[in-house]
């Protein structure tokens, strides 16, 4: 199947390698402008030279800043104000049992894997609604709980967001919005 996406933006968080990446480049190759972003700019630079090597014509931005944080947001709102398409791909996992987790990482894990993804769309939906189009939609990090016990650190943090973006559009229901 073939879609144009020509004239649009889109954000991928966490799209440095895996999952991300291969959203970016499916979006790359669909003719979007694809924004990139990673918390280095090391592994932003090896992606988005990822990206070229696959997509040749592709139009894309870089943008390292560690998203799972209130002031890495601001930086990337700083440097793309606006999106069509956002891709809350962002989440990080250990094999760490649950007991023996402390709070201070269950709260980093909260930050990374829930509220990355609760700010970039507080951000970005309320422009996707003036233009009457966009598309805002989240990815869990790890869904393994039940078959690896020790890494269920990942598994309780994401549930709350698969289908966030949904819910937080629903009052907006705007024909070109999803």
């Amino acid at each position: 199947m073939q879609i144009s996406l020509n004239g649009k933006r889109a954000i991928v968080s966490g799209s440095t390698a895996g999952i991300g990446l291969a959203i970016a480049i499916g979006l790359a190759e669909a003719g979007a402008e694809v924004v990139l972003n990673g918390r280095s700019q090391a592994r932003v630079d090896q992606a988005l030279k990822q990206v070229r090597d696959k997509v040749p014509a592709a139009r894309i931005i870089g943008v390292a800043a560690d998203l799972g944080t209130a002031e890495g947001a601001r930086l990337l709102f700083e440097q793309v104000p606006q999106t069509d398409i956002l891709v809350n791909n962002l989440g990080i996992f250990e094999p760490k049992g649950f007991f023996e987790t402390s709070d201070e990482e269950w709260q980093r894990f909260f930050e990374v894997n829930v509220l990355s993804a609760v700010r970039l769309s507080r951000h970005y939906a309320p422009g996707m609604k003036a233009r009457n189009w966009g598309v805002c939609c989240s990815f869990p990090a790890n869904r393994r709980c039940r078959s690896r016990p020790r890494w269920c650190i990942t598994a309780p943090p994401r549930p709350p967001c698969w289908r966030c973006p949904a819910a937080w559009l629903k009052p907006w229901r705007a024909p070109g919005l999803r």
